[in-house]
């Protein structure tokens, strides 16, 4: 998973193709796995240092990928060079774990990374969260076109919510539910935190669920535990939750557990577009104490001209940046 940067390498590739005798099977061979192996292997490799934004690792990626547009015939677009550069904050949020209580009473202290991640997208050095009321809100979606609202009925302002991964197409197998098993935008992390912050919610938290996630917990674990971007805005991220992160399943199904609900049947009731969310009874607290740092990253593009319809375009983008340099894993 990444965490979820704006930095772009973005081609734009005006009417590339031309019309009668156009060499559709010279263009077909000039695509093939030892280029895209190569890229692979280089920006992938160690020297890269994990092409975190803010490090050596970007210099040697952004200069690599603009040399690349180059030798490929692309033009620069900004002003003459290839690079836009991009204003961003960096936050790094410490936290040890979060305690949940009932009626007064501590029922878990989760550990962070390990069981729960928990980042601050807030740009304060301290955020305070003190028993925080936990609602849990479904697959956390409005999607009027879809006649669905999993905020109906709940107050969640101030509070904390917790909801599942994914959306429900993919658990029912039915393809007029959202879109089947092909995930929407509403099935994605973001969305999922854009509208609790809609909502007013103070936090969110999404139950992992690897197939649902498409990754293992260790993705948003990693995620958690290094530097995380975001545009420089007027508000400081106040528009933004005040926290945002995961539930490990252990963690999800001891503290639903605990509240008398099993995290797998709730997943399917969730699939109901009748189903109405609830509140867990229980509180949430924590302290997360952040580290800023302002600083500019950079987008890349380029563009290749075609010759009959300049005005049309293809836009092709991905991101470049990764997580940087981690934890040690075997050794390395």
């Amino acid at each position: 998973m990444k965490k979820f940067t704006p930095y772009l390498l973005v081609l734009l590739i005006i009417n590339a193709c031309n019309s009668g005798n156009y060499d559709f099977e010279n263009a077909i061979k000039s695509i093939n796995t030892n280029d895209l192996e190569e890229y692979v292997s280089v920006v992938g490799s160690d020297r890269f240092m994990g092409r975190a934004p803010f490090t050596e690792g970007e210099t040697l990626t952004t200069e690599y990928l603009s040399g690349r547009l180059e030798a490929i015939g692309f033009e620069p677009v900004f002003n003459g060079s290839y690079f836009q550069e991009v204003p961003l904050s960096e936050i790094n949020s410490s936290i040890n774990s979060v305690t949940i209580t009932k009626s007064s009473k501590e029922i878990f202290s989760f550990n962070v990374p390990d069981k729960v991640t928990v980042i601050s997208p807030q740009l304060k050095e301290t955020v305070e969260i003190v028993n925080s009321k936990m609602i849990f809100a479904g697959f956390g979606i409005v999607a009027p076109e879809y006649g669905w609202d999993d905020y109906a009925g709940l107050d969640v302002k101030g509070k904390t919510v917790v909801v599942l991964v994914n959306d429900p197409g993919l658990y029912t197998g039915d393809t007029l539910l959202f879109k089947g098993r092909e995930m929407t935008y509403y099935g994605r992390w973001t969305y999922k935190y854009e509208e609790a912050a809609r909502q007013g919610a103070a936090g969110i938290l999404i139950i992992h669920e690897t197939e649902g996630a498409g990754y293992g917990y260790n993705v948003p674990r990693k995620s958690a535990m290094t530097p995380n971007f975001y545009l420089q805005s007027a508000d400081s991220n106040r528009s933004l939750c005040q926290f945002t992160g995961w539930f490990s399943a252990v963690a999800a199904d001891a503290l639903f557990e605990y509240c008398g609900y099993n995290v797998s049947r709730l997943r399917m009731d969730a699939c109901n577009s009748e189903f109405t969310g609830f509140d867990l009874k229980t509180n949430i607290s924590m302290t997360i104490h952040n580290s800023i740092r302002y600083n500019k990253s950079l987008n890349i593009a380029g563009i290749l001209r075609g010759s009959e319809n300049p005005d049309e375009c293809i836009v092709y983008s991905a991101h470049w940046d990764h997580l940087g340099v981690g934890e040690a894993e075997n050794g390395d």
